[in-house]
């Protein structure tokens, strides 16, 4: 963490306002160059002395003399002998104390004793500026901890509001911490009791493998004394360990459940009215109740067509209920495919006429070529996606379902000259209860489940879908199975 902005520490101020070292008079460095300069010279004027008696003439000197010039000497080395080790014993206590005190403040410092201040030292500048940098440095490391304690108390409160579990698992997938959440989660579940050093995977009772270098999720079903128990599990990796969330979404669960249960069942009960309206307008259009005038057969014929486009969207809203709570029950078998397309096609023929819109087959599928699906749920795919194609194109425009294999794969296209389908809007395609078009501009009738209906049944066989559109030009549904050999 960065430590800026702000006004500094007396300290760091007065380290500012101190002159550069090499002329500070009373500093360290000075003292002992000093030092070292009268002795240098004390060595310069010895070894001239010497040199000098050694040059001149024996027979020039008196005895007397040079036992003055020694005697001189003698003197010369005892008093700068003295000054020296003076110099060096005053030099060596305005060392020797301070940094003593200096080390012992920075073991404390070191050890986590950080109440006390740390003294400035007096006589050398260096000193003063050392013991002043060290002050500086443990108040910013006690205004750190400060500052890391309020985030460390800031982010336990938000987790211990949380009604999510929260834990905290090592590299070893062991339990550091966790929040009073976790706690009640786990206990609803019947779990065992979360303990610190508990190996997660144990805990909660699913496999080790879950713990990568990748978020991941899973969920448990569990029978407890109080009913079934849904648990959702969020990993999300850390640079050293995982954080593991937990969920109870037991109540979640039971209220898709419910929805579905309830869409399957209104569903299920619409279509048996919906069938007697249908063959009720049948019948009045074949003259069963008398003859019809123009007028009453065309609106008749109106019923009919609406009657039609309300028990399919009764159908989807049946067949996406079941495909949600997986109770869509598919009969995969090998499937010749060549004669499904070409059915497809065949059962739209009539309504591309009646629209005016050009519906073709352009098949390069060998004889023989067969698939893995249901035969009623592939001819169902295909029929919604040549429906929307025909119903979305404009009167003179065409509508082309392409079939050919490639690369072990089947692939067929339906390739319309349509509106097209907006970017923005294409991610959300398969989507439940999208559709492109809203309100008044809307064309067609619809719960907008055709095209998720088709992409779950697709997915169901082991197929993919995908679709390629530009805006004013048409799209392209491509479906792709893997081809199987024949039986």
């Amino acid at each position: 963490m960065a430590f800026s902005g702000g006004p500094r520490p007396e300290s760091e101020q007065r380290l500012c306002k101190h002159p550069p070292m090499a002329v500070r008079r009373s500093g360290i460095r000075f003292q002992i160059s000093l030092l070292l300069l009268l002795s240098a010279l004390n060595g310069i004027f010895l070894l001239t002395v010497i040199v000098g008696l050694f040059a001149s003439d024996p027979t020039s000197v008196s005895a007397e003399v040079e036992d003055g010039i020694l005697s001189v000497l003698l003197v010369w080395v005892a008093l700068f002998t003295l000054v020296t080790v003076f110099s060096a014993f005053r030099l060596q206590k305005s060392l020797s104390d301070p940094m003593a005190m200096l080390s012992d403040a920075a073991r404390r410092v070191a050890g986590g004793e950080l109440d006390r201040a740390i003294p400035v030292q007096q006589g050398a500048d260096e000193l003063r500026d050392l013991s002043g940098s060290l002050e500086s440095m443990r108040q910013n490391l006690v205004s750190s901890i400060d500052e890391l304690d309020d985030q460390n108390k800031t982010v336990t409160a938000m987790l211990d509001a949380l009604r999510d579990g929260v834990l905290l698992v090592d590299e070893k997938h062991r339990v550091e911490s966790w929040n009073p959440a976790a706690e009640y989660v786990l206990e609803q579940g019947e779990y065992p009791r979360v303990r610190e050093g508990q190996r997660i995977d144990q805990l909660l009772q699913f496999d080790a493998s879950l713990f990568s270098d990748q978020p991941s999720q899973t969920e448990q079903d569990r029978e407890t004394a109080r009913g079934s128990f849904h648990l959702s599990v969020h990993i999300q990796p850390l640079p050293k360990g995982w954080v593991v969330v937990t969920r109870d979404v037991t109540k979640a669960v039971e209220i898709t459940n419910l929805k579905q249960e309830f869409m399957s069942v209104v569903t299920h009960e619409l279509k048996t009215p919906l069938t007697a309206i249908q063959g009720y307008t049948r019948l009045l259009l074949m003259g069963k109740g008398g003859d019809l005038s123009p007028k009453q057969a065309d609106l008749l014929t109106r019923s009919r067509e609406q009657t039609g486009v309300l028990y399919k969207m009764v159908n989807d809203l049946l067949d996406a209920s079941r495909l949600e709570g997986g109770n869509l029950a598919l009969d995969i078998v090998p499937t010749d495919l060549p004669a499904q397309v070409e059915d497809a096609v065949s059962a739209f023929s009539g309504e591309a006429l009646r629209r005016r819109v050009k519906l073709r087959l352009r098949s390069q599928l060998l004889p023989g070529s067969v698939v893995q699906a249901d035969p009623m749920r592939l001819q169902q795919i295909l029929g919604n996606l040549v429906r929307n194609a025909i119903k979305f194109t404009e009167q003179g425009g065409k509508v082309t379902l392409h079939a050919r294999t490639h690369g072990g794969f089947a692939v067929l296209a339906i390739e319309d000259t349509g509106r097209g389908i907006p970017e923005e809007a294409q991610r959300h395609l398969f989507e439940k209860f999208f559709q492109v078009e809203r309100g008044d501009k809307r064309l067609s009738g619809g719960a907008g489940l055709g095209l998720y209906i088709v992409d779950q049944l697709t997915r169901a066989m082991n197929g993919t879908i995908e679709v390629r559109s530009v805006v004013g030009e048409g799209s392209t549904f491509t479906l792709r199975f893997p081809l199987v050999e024949a039986p």
